[in-house]
């Protein structure tokens, strides 16, 4: 029976363990510097010294090794321009540094893409996306996609592309309410203050319980706001197949969970049907835990990087016709 059709009894456990979960490589920056010029640093050698880089871009079409080394000083230009705009916005005012911030990230969007796709280093970009106006007054709250065309590259669409194999379809006006709803540090405050826009992202918490007699363990996800596969039956059918949605009694929640009664209420909570053999030192399976949950959610899962309480973040496809069929909408209007 699917996950939103029947709250299930919680399994008998005696132990559970929070973990954190992560799919991004974590590098520890030990430096007399400032962290964040030796992260900038760091990136300049990834991006261009390092050497399976060389390798990389013939594997994509920069056979010689001029176009390489062209390749390779136009990233730089990118990330040096990026770290000027990143530099200035670390050091003006709140009013003014937005737009700073985001034309860093727009030089380095630039350079990511380049080097995955270096036939386009000769290209024109643009920002990729278009809002309607008239008399200099925007018309609604929506933007529009913009594609790549003849010698104009369109950030946004590209970098969506890298991400998910495909373009998002173009005259589709996406408003900002929606789109802001994907953005975790932000999407919190927008759902409260923009009437009609909803949390997209739902930070959660990964437990594995365990039982001493049946010496078996299983993953517990306790999902935080409004995380509701129902509303999205295609992209999270597997997850449907592989998590029981039940109610932690109040042992569970006050003890194993550590959650009161009104904080529980802002949660949705999922046990595992796969239960895994804990191993003979006592040890829980966690490598298991970790791979179930990313072939249960899929791309929609998030490394979370701003919420130390929470181990991960699921996200919300982008439309309630589910991944599969705006995958196929898409390529379709290419």
């Amino acid at each position: 029976m699917a996950w939103h059709n029947k709250v299930y009894d919680e399994k008998k456990h005696t132990g559970n363990l929070q973990v954190g979960h992560s799919k991004m490589m974590v590098v520890n920056v030990s430096s007399p510097r400032d962290k964040v010029d030796e992260l900038w640093s760091m990136l300049r050698y990834d991006a261009l010294l390092d050497e399976s880089v060389d390798s990389n871009l013939g594997l994509k079409g920069a056979k010689t090794k001029a176009q390489r080394e062209h390749i390779k000083s136009e990233v730089s230009a990118y990330i040096d321009q990026a770290e000027n705009f990143y530099q200035y916005a670390r050091n003006s005012d709140y009013r003014s540094s937005a737009l700073l911030y985001y034309y860093a990230f727009l030089n380095l969007s630039k350079a990511y893409i380049v080097l995955n796709k270096p036939n386009l280093v000769n290209k024109k970009f643009i920002h990729g996306i278009s809002r309607k106006t008239t008399s200099g007054k925007l018309i609604n709250r929506s933007f529009e996609v913009r594609q790549s065309s003849g010698n104009s590259v369109s950030v946004f669409n590209e970098l969506y592309n890298l991400e998910y194999d495909a373009y998002l379809p173009k005259n589709r006006p996406i408003s900002f309410e929606h789109i802001f709803g994907y953005s975790t540090d932000i999407s919190n405050e927008t759902s409260k203050l923009i009437k009609g826009s909803s949390r997209k992202v739902h930070p959660s918490r990964l437990f594995v319980f365990t039982n001493k007699d049946t010496k078996k363990c299983w993953t517990v996800i306790a999902a935080h706001h409004g995380f509701y596969p129902a509303n999205y039956k295609s992209t999270f059918a597997t997850f449907e197949k592989m998590f029981h949605r039940f109610n932690p009694g109040v042992i569970t929640r006050e003890y194993s969970l550590k959650m009161q009664n009104n904080e529980a209420q802002n949660y949705s909570f999922s046990q595992s049907v796969k239960e895994y053999d804990v191993l003979p030192t006592g040890s829980l399976a966690t490598w298991e835990t970790k791979n179930h949950i990313e072939d249960s959610i899929g791309d929609h899962y998030q490394d979370n990087i701003h919420d130390d309480s929470a181990s991960f973040s699921i996200t919300d496809p982008l439309g309630k016709i589910g991944k599969s069929l705006l995958m196929s909408l898409c390529r379709y209007t290419q």
